[in-house]
């Protein structure tokens, strides 16, 4: 035994103490973290302690627990998260996966977190329109995974199904990856490793030796236990066990090597578990030198842990080891098992000692070592403090996980192009819009590809813009800016840029990126088409990219335009062609001009929603042409004659098409009249994609 170790708290204290930013969401991100049980147990603290900290830095928190509330149920309530109790009976519960499914439909989240093999299972194949975005955290590396009987088939295709329709998995350690991607072949590029954390708060100033012994010695009172640990004078050391009393955890290892131990040593054993009886008896047949107290389960074990002298972590097999990271917060020196996600936790011979898991011999040793040479168990306590403080907090592990969010929200294309709140935003945008519009497969996107092919068509138009005029100091008008990307492309080429947008969820998103990434010459206005809050002849340029069709009177909105447009001012104007054998918004197959009853017929089949169809008015490029000319644009660039310019140079071989199709159909019109019809057909307006640019002339209006 050795003296109490100095104080080195104040050190510890003054780092976690420091001010801090914390993270403000405006988005306010929604999660629900499902859980298979509430038991107590490490995973069900660890989700509790993770919620906490979402909840700190500005997300709304939920929980769901697959089966009924356990044991820990009490503490989320205390912590004031509501509990869904889905009421899972057997593994295989059409009603449990019905009612997850009603509650992701009715509650809008954003995120779903799943803990657990059965909410992993369960929790991707709830999802409607693919979304909320799944992301799963697996916590250990469970033996019955390796088993071969006739259940290990079905479940691993269950289980790789359900890891693909996660967004990214996370894994408690790498030894936790590495044997799922090893055992059940999951793709290890779905995974990111994120470390468990703890609440350092109840760490950062421990009570004193004399006050921990005497709260342990209460508890151990309240357990049926009699006499102190460490004997009256605290002759005896006391080492520590924490955890379920089942053959994981190893309790009847640490028995055996507590019995070949040299010196006499206390021990406490804090948890409950099946092999409790079995342990009891184990005592009483080995006699071991020191007594030993079975506590039961214990709350609030930092109040405890500076009575202790050692912390012993026995595991047959460990995912990470949050009770050795807990005891290193306390300053103890650790003696664990070298396996799986613990040599990831205990740094060997550094803060502790690991033994070779199930080894008898090895970790009396071990124990013997630490309990003889006191000055070089008080260091290893001092680095184990300094390794918790610096690497296993829980905020740390809160902020990594909403780092993963937002990669996984940004998707593989761009993942470090936007924030969180811009993700967050945007999905909610997606789905809020183009919910029952979109197909499937489009809506299973996440939200930063939807941004990223914004920003490439968007840039297009900035091009196309800049072909006629360099924006280097212009005033820009967006109608209909949405989510504020053309605005955001426009300021990078130096244009002073506004957007006009009457949706209160679009501007919210548009006002963020901008504030976020435009600067001050940026903003957005909520206004209509019809009646812009701009005064005469104030605008170089004017953008509207798939407006016109939604507007309630087409001709109003290019009368504003043409008013607010300076002399020599210059519109854009990108309008989906109704005339194309594709219907733009549904993205789906339909003759042009299909009378209105049989295309809502269509698309009911089809699963859509037919309501959005009666808000579009039918645009052509003849049409689109004659309200420009209606409001005195002169047109520049019309992409009717841009299509006929194309033709005529591939039907003159002058120009090759650029697909296999395209040149299957220049051979077919050059066989039908020398492309007479084709001609023809692109004169009504059909084949033809593109915007038109016109100009403001000088003298309109005067």
């Amino acid at each position: 035994m050795w003296p109490d170790a100095p104080d080195h708290s104040t050190s510890i204290m003054s780092v976690a103490a420091a001010p801090h930013q914390e993270r403000t969401l405006p988005s306010r991100p929604r999660i629900l973290h499902l859980v298979t049980t509430l038991n107590k147990g490490g995973t069900e603290a660890l989700v509790l302690t993770l919620a906490r900290e979402q909840r700190r830095q500005g997300c709304a928190v939920e929980i769901a627990v697959l089966t009924r509330p356990g044991a820990a149920a009490a503490d989320f309530a205390a912590a004031g998260f509501r509990i869904q109790a889905l009421g899972l009976r057997h593994k295989l519960s059409p009603g449990a996966w019905w009612r997850l499914r009603r509650l992701l439909q009715a509650g809008d989240y954003d995120i779903l977190h799943t803990h657990l093999d059965l909410s992993d299972l369960y929790g991707p194949f709830a999802l409607t329109s693919g979304r909320p975005l799944v992301v799963s955290t697996r916590h250990n590396t469970d033996p019955w995974r390796t088993r071969r009987s006739w259940k290990r088939r079905p479940f691993l295709i269950w289980e790789r199904a359900a890891h693909r329709r996660t967004a990214v998995t996370l894994a408690v350690s790498g030894a936790v990856r590495d044997f799922l991607v090893r055992e059940e072949g999951l793709d290890p590029e779905r995974f990111a490793v994120v470390p468990n954390g703890i609440d350092l708060a109840p760490f950062v100033a421990l009570p004193s030796r004399a006050v921990a012994r005497a709260d342990l010695v209460r508890r151990l009172r309240r357990a049926g236990c009699d006499g102190p640990p460490g004997g009256d004078g605290g002759e005896r050391p006391v080492a520590l066990f924490a955890g379920r009393l089942e053959p994981q955890k190893g309790a009847d290892i640490l028995l055996a090597a507590h019995a070949l131990l040299a010196t006499d040593m206390d021990l406490v054993i804090c948890g409950r578990g099946a092999d409790e009886v079995k342990l009891r008896h184990q005592v009483a047949t080995l006699k071991p030198r020191g007594r030993v107290f079975f506590a039961g389960y214990q709350e609030n074990l930092a109040a405890i842990l500076p009575a202790f002298d050692l912390y012993v972590m026995p595991s047959r097999w460990e995912g990470f080891g949050l009770g050795a990271a807990e005891a290193m917060a306390a300053g103890l020196p650790v003696v664990a098992s070298d396996c799986d996600g613990l040599r990831e936790v205990v740094a060997d011979g550094s803060t502790g000692l690991l033994v070779p898991p199930g080894d008898i011999q090895a970790l009396a040793r071990a124990m013997e070592r630490v309990l003889q040479d006191g000055e070089r168990a008080v260091a290893w306590g001092r680095a184990g403090r300094r390794r918790a403080f610096d690497v296993f907090s829980s905020r740390r592990m809160a902020t990594d996980v909403l780092e993963q969010y937002r990669r996984a929200l940004a998707g593989t294309r761009n993942p470090g192009g936007q924030d969180l709140d811009t993700l967050i935003l945007a999905d909610r945008q997606v789905r809020g819009m183009w919910r029952g519009i979109l197909p499937g497969n489009l809506m299973r996107r996440p939200p930063g590809w939807h941004l990223a092919n914004q920003a490439r068509d968007y840039a297009h138009v900035i091009r196309q813009v800049e072909s006629v005029t360099l924006l280097q100091g212009r005033r820009l008008l967006d109608i209909g800016c949405g989510l504020g990307t053309l605005l955001l492309e426009a300021g990078r080429h130096g244009a002073s840029a506004l957007g006009i947008e009457p949706d209160p969820r679009s501007l919210v998103l548009s006002r963020h990126r901008l504030a976020r990434e435009g600067g001050p010459a940026a903003g957005v206005v909520a206004a209509v088409g019809e009646s812009l809050p701009l005064a005469d002849a104030s605008c170089d340029v004017v953008t509207c990219c798939s407006v016109l069709e939604h507007v309630e009177d087409p001709r109003a909105v290019l009368a504003e335009v043409a008013r607010v447009l300076k002399p020599g001012g210059w519109l854009y104007l990108g309008v989906p062609n109704a005339l194309n054998f594709q219907e733009r918004h549904y993205k789906v197959f339909m003759p042009p001009r299909t009378p209105r009853f049989l295309a809502r017929l269509y698309l009911r089949l089809r699963g859509r929603d037919p309501a959005f169809l009666g808000t579009l008015h039918e645009m052509t490029p003849g049409r689109a042409r004659a309200l420009v000319q209606a409001a005195g644009l002169e047109i520049v660039i019309d992409p009717t004659r841009r299509r006929l310019e194309r033709i005529e140079d591939v039907l003159q071989g002058r120009r090759r098409p650029g697909t296999l199709w395209r040149q299957l159909t220049a051979r077919l019109a050059r066989g039908l009249g020398g492309g007479g019809l084709l001609r023809a057909l692109v004169r009504r307006g059909f084949f033809v994609d593109g915007a038109l640019l016109a100009r403001r002339p000088e003298d309109l209006g005067s």
